[in-house]
């Protein structure tokens, strides 16, 4: 059976159908066919028996095989289709109408007794076939030439007297060769049989003995054969998401993780050296970067249909065409086209080893660095991820996770932040992002049109100067906000009155209940309205609260009649925070600088993410830091894909117990299934886990995981755990052997001991079963079509076994090489060169969706946007003031511009920030730096998005610390500048000073074109 399984049942799919399901509806047929013949073949037989039919010698000897055939045949089928139908997820022939449980047990143990009763009537009437046609005759004719004997020869009985009872001939010969006698006799085996049978079921069926053992196997899953793996697992199309972890030790079998099971998550543990990373992780990381390439081929033939299909269309304008070209590109994602595809990969693990081999390997495979964003902070030309890229609100909660994590060693829970503080960073958040969606504002110079980044919330929780600044621009934003609400609520109001008339005229009824417009009986056009409303009005609402935030904190010191900012929160703990990340050169090139990748569009279209948190060079913390500042990066990203419709984006952890976030991870693994995110985490023991997040915590983890694997020698707890994701017990026949009761001393063997059975419970996966896995052996189990499988013992291969780790294995030619005139290009570049178009295009929408620019403002507002001069960063003098500073019983005084007073007198924001320089000079000299005013050229748009030069002013503020040849111009700048210096500076401080304002401005000479 194996040998024609594999010859001619070796695909998924056969003529359109599942083979699967062709199998098994011919298997089900031919029991079907077998068991109710054999009824009628086993009555046949008895008739020819009772009235003595004979057949032809030739025709006996054909039916006798063709039984004889059958009734080995269909039980062979019989188990074939048990083990089959273990494996069987649909209903046969139907696509997504799955099979239940109870209802394949109900198969599989009616078609089992049908194949079995089957055979014991094919073999019964065998049986009487071969009595009637040849032993009975043969009987009969010695019982005839007998009787000629015995009717001459009286002979008798002994009954212990001398003469005996003599039975004559006449009294035997009714008897004695009878035909009923004969068959009677020749029938007795088969009655035996009966009885044996009938005592089989007494004893193991109805007594119920074996009941456990019959209910386990009937309800067993993941039947284990090598054979079923082509038409179990579908391997017909090439770059579907499906993972191959190994293969069964036991059978050779290759055990396949679905796509859909994927998503279920999978926990690793193993010790040190083990093989966690080499057997397991980096294999399956190659396995999806070739499901990468595949991706792309089937990208570039979608985008290739597509463009046959415009140019069959007509269309008035090439804008058209483009449009309607971008609506169809769309649908590769909406209408999840891709779905079952992978189109990237992201890592993270705190040694490089691993980091290193992907890299390396990705490059070997021919993927360009353009599809591999690496972050890694002891390399100087690392890529940079901001975590206040995204959605605000998903920013908020992700800048309030790692704050409240890293403000406690631990790195798990706060010993300061609460939600005064969360308010506090809320509001920053709020507010930088808010203001950094215009582009051409002179505050936002330096973020070119980008999200703000952390040093722009530094410098909001440090300096009052840079709150004046952003509340004055937030302000304008604010007052635009409000005025097209009220366009908003005058058109919404008109609708609402509209609908109700239409809603009036509809019947007699609504006239008579006008009141119910407003309840359930509203048309749904209407609920829709209003709901659109409410979450304008909510926004709305959300940034006044963050606006009135600022300005309530605003307050006067009464004993120096100075006014300074202060907030109810631990504004030093905060700062702390911030100071602790900032301290590290390596850390600051990754998370304190603009993305150098936009991550919405890299797991949307594709690409590799590997991140090195460098553990060794960083030490614990830091490296803790920078895998938890990721971590939560791209949880929050990869919830804002298209739940459902989203290529797969695989997630591979090593070392996770090092940076677990109990609630976000937990979270984040029952959450991402619908946004097509399968998670591996590795880790080395069970007691790893609890002491990073407690006993409560590490239980709620586990539990996330449903394919679950371990390497040899591993913990107590590891054991425990494997086992119980396994269903924890089994039931097995016991055979106990002891000495016999009638002979101790007898030479027999038989006779000296006896063998008893009982069913008895046994562990799934004991210790000793984990100490006898082998090298790269593991044992575990996985979701299976859906339910849980068996226990499974899987053999591993490791990557540097495999070709691509040997130095003789010829690289691929990259994707992005530019070929020449003669030159073939592979069908693999030509998909990469159409995929990075369309990357390119992506980011140039981006760019330009959702900005503000001149033409979207009064010209009152953008007037007093444009006058809000850039803040020195590094004042000594403007700061904040927290709750729990320096002394919880004295707050220190910060003095603010002199333009704040008058606010608090009534004027507005933006007078304040333009007020007159002169007004400055009332102030202490010793508390107020000097002022220098440059003239500076920065780049910007108009109203259609194209590039221009405005000239601006603005204020630099001296430390009051520094001389002239000290001065500090950090952060100041912006492109393209041309800097007029005040001539009371010396010679030597204006020469100090433009140096380091060119020097500066060379560092941001940024390619404009570069989107990636």
């Amino acid at each position: 059976m194996r040998k024609i399984l594999k010859l001619f049942f070796n695909r998924y799919y056969t003529n359109g159908k599942r083979t699967i399901d062709i199998l098994l509806f011919c298997w089900r047929k031919y029991i079907d066919w077998v068991y109710h013949i054999s009824f009628g073949l086993f009555a046949f037989n008895i008739i020819m028996f009772i009235f003595r039919w004979r057949l032809p010698n030739w025709v006996f000897i054909s039916l006798f095989i063709l039984l004889f055939v059958n009734m080995a045949l269909v039980l062979y089928i019989g188990v074939w289709h048990s083990n089959v139908t273990s494996r069987q997820i649909f209903v046969l022939f139907e696509k997504y109408d799955t099979l239940k449980r109870a209802e394949r047990k109900k198969i599989i143990g009616k078609y089992a007794i049908r194949a079995a009763l089957a055979a014991v009537l094919i073999s019964s009437g065998l049986y009487v076939l071969t009595i009637n046609n040849f032993i009975l005759s043969l009987i009969n004719r010695m019982y005839d030439v007998a009787d000629n004997y015995l009717k001459y020869m009286p002979w008798s009985i002994p009954n212990g007297s001398q003469t005996g009872i003599v039975l004559s001939y006449h009294t035997l010969k009714p008897i004695i060769g009878a035909d009923w006698f004969n068959s009677l006799l020749l029938l007795t085996p088969i009655g035996v049989i009966g009885l044996i049978f009938y005592n089989s079921y007494a004893t193991g069926i109805a007594e119920k003995t074996y009941e456990k053992l019959v209910e386990q196997w009937l309800g067993g899953r993941y039947f284990q054969d090598s054979v079923l793996s082509n038409i179990v697992h579908n391997q017909d199309e090439k770059g579907q998401a499906n993972l191959v972890m190994g293969l069964n030790s036991k059978t050779g079998e290759q055990v396949i993780l679905h796509a859909n099971e994927r998503t279920y998550h999978t926990i690793i543990f193993g010790l040190i050296g083990t093989g966690k990373s080499a057997t397991i992780l980096i294999p399956a990381m190659l396995q999806d970067m070739e499901n990468m390439k595949y991706y792309l081929l089937s990208y570039r033939k979608y985008l290739t249909k597509v463009d046959e299909e415009l140019e069959e269309e007509f269309f008035n304008t090439e804008f058209e065409r483009k449009k309607k070209r971008r609506e169809l590109l769309e649908q590769w994602y909406n209408n999840g086209y891709a779905a079952e595809l992978t189109n990237g990969i992201y890592m993270t693990e705190p040694s490089g080893s691993m980091y290193g081999t992907i890299v390396k390997y990705a490059h070997k495979m021919g993927f360009p660095d353009e599809m591999i964003w690496t972050l890694d902070p002891t390399n100087p030309g690392t890529g940079a991820i901001n975590i206040l890229d995204g959605d605000t609100t998903q920013v908020k909660g992700a800048v309030r996770d790692l704050f409240k994590r890293f403000s406690d060693p631990s790195g798990t829970g706060s010993s300061f932040f609460l939600n005064q503080e969360g308010q506090l960073t809320d509001n920053i958040i709020t507010v930088i992002k808010e203001v950094a969606l215009i582009p051409d504002a002179p505050i936002n110079y330096m973020l070119k049109g980008k999200s703000p980044t952390l040093t722009e919330f530094s410098n909001m929780l440090r300096s009052s100067d840079w709150i004046e600044a952003y509340i004055a621009v937030f302000e304008q934003l604010l007052n635009r906000k409000k005025r097209l609400f009220e366009e908003t609520l005058k058109k919404h109001e008109a609708f609402l009155k509209q609908e109700k008339e239409k809603w009036l005229e509809e019947s007699e009824y609504n006239r008579e209940h006008e009141h119910l417009f407003d309840t359930i009986l509203r048309p749904e056009n209407v609920h829709e309205a209003i709901n659109a409303f409410n979450d304008e009005r909510n926004k709305l609402e959300n940034l006044q609260s963050s606006y009135d935030y600022f300005i309530n904190a605003h307050q006067l010191n009464s004993y120096t009649e100075e006014y300074y900012y202060t907030f109810d929160a631990n504004v030093s703990g905060l700062k702390a925070v911030i100071d602790d990340l900032s301290s590290s050169p390596e850390i600051r090139r990754v998370f304190f600088s603009q993305s150098t990748k936009d991550l919405d569009i890299v797991l949307k279209t594709g690409g590799m993410i590997l991140v090195n948190s460098a553990k060794g060079v960083l030490g614990k913390e830091k490296s803790r830091m920078v895998a938890q500042m990721v971590t939560l990066v791209m949880q929050n990203a990869a919830q804002r894909r298209l739940p459902d419709k989203s290529p797969f984006f695989a997630f591979y952890e090593d070392e996770k117990n090092g940076y677990l976030m109990p609630g976000n991870d937990s979270n984040f693994l029952d959450e991402s299934r619908k946004f097509h995110v399968p998670v591996m985490h590795a880790y080395q023991h069970d007691e790893q886990i609890r002491d990073s997040i407690g006993e409560s915590g590490a239980d709620a983890i586990k539990m996330s995981y449903r394919n679950a694997f371990t390497f040899q020698q591993t913990s107590t707890k590891v054991v425990e755990f494997i086992n119980l994701r396994s269903g924890g017990k089994h039931y097995a026949l016991k055979e106990t052997k002891r000495a016999a009761n009638d002979d101790l001393l007898a030479g027999n063997q038989g006779n000296s001991s006896a063998t008893s059975e009982e069913v008895v419970e046994e562990d799934n996966f004991t210790a000793r079963d984990a100490n006898n896995l082998e090298k790269f052996q593991v044992g575990g189990v996985i979701v299976s079509d859906d339910e849980v499988s068996n226990m499974i013992y899987l053999t591993t291969s490791p990557h540097f076994e495999m070709d691509i780790s040997k130095d003789s294995f010829v690289s691929h030619t990259p994707f992005n090489k530019v070929y020449g005139l003669g030159e073939e290009e592979p069908e693999i570049a030509k998909a990469y060169k159409l995929w990075r178009a369309e990357v390119i295009e992506y980011y140039a929408q981006k760019e330009s969706e959702s900005h503000l620019y001149e033409s979207d403002f009064t010209e009152e507002e953008w007037q007093a946007i444009m006058d809000v001069k850039v803040p020195n960063v590094d004042s000594n003098v403007n700061d904040t003031v927290g709750k729990k500073d320096d002394s919880p019983s004295v707050k220190r005084t910060i003095l603010v511009n002199e333009s704040i007073t008058e606010h608090r007198e009534g004027t507005s924001i933006r007078e304040e920030v333009t007020e007159d320089i002169e007004q400055k000079e009332e102030v202490n000299n010793s508390e107020i730096p000097p002022v220098v005013e440059e003239k500076q050229t920065v780049n910007s748009k108009n109203d259609i998005g194209e590039l221009k030069d405005k000239e601006i002013t603005q204020r630099v503020i001296l430390a009051p610390s520094s001389t002239p040849e000290t001065v500090d111009t950090q952060n100041i700048q912006a492109p393209n500048q041309e800097f007029e210096l005040p001539q009371e500076l010396s010679r030597v401080a204006r020469e100090k000073t433009t140096k380091t304002l060119k020097s500066n401005v060379g560092q941001m000479d940024i390619d404009e074109e570069e989107v990636f």
